[in-house]
């Protein structure tokens, strides 16, 4: 098959030429026009081609972020962009992300409530979004335990960073327990699922609770009634709950109600036996599940459908090994370690408050993005984070003297954290004032 191919500037190959001099031919000119050219389209009448603006002379290639812009249709529409505007001058200044709708760039002392540029506000005043309050002052918008924004107040500090403030996303407001729906009573392990599913241990009203969309439903649903007081940890897969039960023994799946042991329940330290379970991870690669036994100072390994386990992993099984009393966190390498000695990745400089410090830790959740710690510090009433290969903490959330407390940026032993899927939140059982917290991290 023979083709000719018309000879005609649509061709792809050369290089384009920007003059006034083309453009004079085409730009509002009927469609037949640019029929056949590289330099126009169609829509109605000849207009510039896309990703591209007129700027009373030519067709110039659209804007990207950060670009100097001179007029409103300069920027790249397909990347959610705008050209900003001064809001007092109206003279425009560069390519920015649509941000609210906000049309036009306040002032570094004002900002945009949605139709205007107002002052923005000092310290004690009302304050309704997030960057009302001044920040040339060290204030930002307040939320209450509801998230809704209340007045604008100092950032806390504590050893040069920012403390976290906290909204409360299960249980009451005021720190007080109770047995409803809405309430819980001394929660300590808790699971986030990847659907922001929030599982909690409810120990005193011996139950475990589901919360659905987490923050927004505040109803929580029984999942398991009847439990032992003192179950201890809490797991999660797509599948199944793992439920320690710290004061009978035993591990519980949900909702099979399957146990390790399977019956014998004895208190020895062997193989066969859990004792005083505190702690529980699952490898789900291999279905494998890690049970800490906290009397037998040692972390066991058991297959899913085991009747006993398969190793001791870590731990001697004489006193001493218990890094809750140790006040440190241990790293063991399962991969290339087999010979039991951990490394101290958080904490180990004996019970204390300083930067390099912990008091009796329990929860810790590691990040998958960048291997950070975060530490549920019960004992110092605060939630420290550990970046990766460091001797020294920031504390995010909690007193920087280790004190207990009841506002939204204190805490009182809290027990376990978790991050949620994109890790932008760090969800915290603040047991002592019978809620869960929730702390953005960005």
């Amino acid at each position: 098959m023979i083709s000719s191919l018309p000879s005609r500037p649509l061709s792809i190959i050369g290089s384009i030429q920007h003059t006034p001099e083309i453009y004079s031919s085409l730009h509002n000119q009927s469609c037949s026009a640019c029929q056949y050219s590289r330099y126009g389209q169609c829509s109605n009448v000849c207009q510039c081609p896309l990703n591209t603006y007129w700027n009373q002379g030519i067709c110039m290639n659209q804007l990207f972020e950060n670009q100097t812009c001179t007029q409103a249709n300069a920027y790249r529409i397909d990347l959610n962009l705008t050209c900003a505007q001064n809001c007092n001058n109206g003279i425009y200044t560069q390519c920015i992300p649509i941000i609210n709708n906000q049309p036009c760039q306040c002032s570094s002392l004002t900002y945009w409530n949605g139709s205007i540029c107002v002052n923005k506000l000092i310290e004690n005043q009302t304050c309704s979004q997030l960057d009302a309050c001044r920040d040339d002052l060290n204030l930002t918008c307040a939320t209450n335990c509801y998230g809704s924004f209340t007045t604008c107040v100092k950032k806390r500090i504590s050893n040069g960073s920012s403390v976290l403030i906290g909204i409360t996303v299960a249980s009451y407001c005021n720190s007080s327990s109770g047995n409803t729906s809405d309430a819980l009573h001394s929660p300590n392990g808790i699971f986030l699922s990847d659907n922001g599913t929030l599982y909690i241990l409810d120990i005193f009203n011996n139950r475990m609770q589901m919360f659905s969309y987490v923050g927004i439903n505040r109803i929580g649903q029984t999942l398991i009634p009847n439990l032992t007081i003192y179950t201890s940890w809490l797991y999660a897969d797509s599948s199944t709950l793992y439920v320690v039960i710290f004061q009978s023994n035993y591990l519980l799946f949900w909702p099979s109600m399957r146990t390790i042991p399977f019956v014998s329940r004895s208190s020895t330290c062997s193989l066969t036996a859990i004792r005083s379970p505190i702690g529980i991870a699952v490898d789900r690669s291999v279905n494998n599940i890690y049970i800490v036994n906290q009397y037998c100072h040692w972390v066991t390994e058991w297959s899913r459908n085991s009747a006993n386990a398969t190793r001791i992993l870590v731990g001697t099984g004489i006193a001493g090994n218990n890094n809750c009393s140790n006040h440190r966190i241990q790293l063991f390498n399962l991969t290339i370690n087999t010979s039991n000695i951990g490394i101290t990745v958080a904490g180990g400089n004996g019970p204390g408050v300083a930067m390099n410090q912990l008091q009796s830790p329990n929860g810790v959740w590691v990040s998958r993005i960048d291997r950070t710690i975060y530490v549920a510090d019960t004992g110092n009433h605060r939630i420290q984070m550990w970046l990766a290969n460091t001797t020294t903490d920031s504390k995010i959330a909690g007193n920087s003297t280790g004190q207990m407390g009841t506002n939204a940026s204190e805490l009182r032993n809290p027990w376990s954290v978790v991050l949620d899927r994109n890790e932008n939140n760090l969800y915290v059982s603040d047991t002592g004032n019978h809620r869960i917290q929730k702390f953005n991290l960005h």
